[in-house]
């Protein structure tokens, strides 16, 4: 469960659904992030079998099991009656895999929260209303805050001032020792050679101006000498869209420095 601050989901979105009934044209799911106005605590939403899948389904069973989780996306929501209309056929594979993956960083964010909240004496309720419902509506995905205060340091907990200052010490050291910071990387060798008596001076200036590419903070750049005239350019990155926009940045600036030399450059990506 990932406590939500809105009481229901916002049409169009997608939420993940415990399903709790399976009948033969209906399913009824728990949305336990979204309060409701139940007694039961959490919304509850209805899936009708016309949205379960875009084609004819003779059992609906073979689509939906009791008990599971899954991927929904929100037609209606009706606030007066705590009811919400679902549907599974209009989630496409994709959306699913990133609500699925979003959702795994919320839980593993909350099991944070709540170490932070029984060490001060606080229910995790309390600590959302604190900070959590803070980070939701600055971040959306509440990990991601946490992944920034590991890069930054104990002072980045100083942009949320209603947390006591004797508290950011306990905090930092949870989330250092909790999260992990995710890093792709990507590989080159690169062939950069001069024929002029001064080539060596060349190449180097090259290689440094590739070096002195400007990068993300935490984005780590190396180039080592597997023998002249190549080199492997190592690039460690938080995605693969920054690594690869960085490689190409690299790139040219080498390209652009051996072109006033006549020189030669050749990237090949491991």
């Amino acid at each position: 469960m990932v406590k939500m601050k809105n009481k229901f989901p916002e049409i169009g979105e997608f939420v993940i659904a415990k399903v709790n009934q399976v009948n033969p044209t209906y399913v009824y799911v728990d949305l336990e992030d979204y309060e409701g106005n139940t007694p039961d605590g959490h919304a509850r939403g209805m899936l009708h079998i016309g949205e379960i899948a875009s084609h004819w389904v003779r059992n609906i069973h073979d689509f939906i099991k009791e008990g599971a989780r899954v991927v929904l996306k929100v037609l209606r929501t009706d606030e007066v009656k705590g009811h919400v209309d679902l549907s599974l056929r209009r989630v496409s594979p994709q959306q699913k895999k990133e609500k699925s993956k979003l959702w795994k960083r919320s839980v593993k964010a909350e099991n944070i929260l709540q170490i932070i909240a029984e060490h001060f004496g606080k229910t995790l309720n309390e600590l959302y209303e604190l900070w959590g419902f803070d980070l939701q509506t600055e971040y959306t995905d509440i990990l991601t805050a946490f992944e920034e205060i590991k890069e930054e340091g104990i002072d980045c907990i100083k942009k949320w001032p209603k947390l006591p200052a004797d508290w950011h010490k306990f905090i930092f050291d949870t989330v250092d020792q909790n999260v992990d910071i995710p890093y792709v990387a990507i590989s080159a060798q690169a062939t950069v050679s001069s024929l002029s008596p001064t080539g060596v001076e060349e190449v180097k200036e090259a290689l440094l101006a590739g070096l002195d590419v400007k990068h993300d903070k935490g984005t780590k750049v190396s180039i080592h000498t597997i023998a002249a005239p190549r080199y492997k350019l190592d690039i460690i990155a938080k995605d693969y869209l920054a690594a690869e926009g960085l490689y190409q940045k690299i790139q040219k600036a080498i390209e652009t420095t051996m072109k006033k030399y006549k020189g030669e450059v050749v990237l090949q990506r491991l």
